[in-house]
């Protein structure tokens, strides 16, 4: 739960803020009930409570800061409720632009094919290796500059 530290956050009345709801929170979610990882995740997560704490990490910030949310990659599946949710929060405006990972990553050789592509590890999750961690950082960069400056 990070919406302790994003009230810290908050309160520094910061400019611009991005947010992933990140693949642990969608590993969480997805496996909730499984007694293994709802230990490793702090108790269960349903999705219900994945898009509560999404749109209340939303309301911390207040309407006068420029706020992004990220898509997640996930190799072999579709990540289903959180990249639906930063679309449907662009949608109804209660964010100012997407970071889009996932579809950056279909753009680039190798595009979704983790054993393919060269910015991402063939692992389950789709972590970033050195040269995605980069490419991500750039990702970022352009979505903020395209959306705040």
């Amino acid at each position: 739960d990070m919406l302790d530290a994003a009230a810290i956050m908050a309160a520094g009345d910061p400019e611009v803020v991005v947010v992933s709801l990140g693949t642990n929170d969608y590993a969480c979610a997805r496996n909730a009930g499984r007694e293994a990882m709802d230990q490793k995740c702090g108790g269960p997560l349903s999705w219900e409570q994945l898009e509560e704490d999404a749109r209340a990490m939303r309301e911390l910030f207040g309407a006068d800061v420029c706020y992004l949310a990220t898509t997640q990659f996930r190799p072999q599946e579709e990540v289903g409720l959180p990249n639906e949710l930063v679309h449907d929060m662009l949608e109804e405006g209660s964010i100012d632009a997407i970071v889009d990972w996932r579809a950056y990553l279909a753009s680039v050789p190798g595009g979704l094919d983790a054993a393919a592509n060269a910015l991402v590890e063939d692992d389950a999750a789709g972590h970033v290796n050195p040269q995605g961690a980069a490419a991500y950082a750039r990702v970022v960069a352009d979505a903020v500059d395209g959306a705040c400056r």
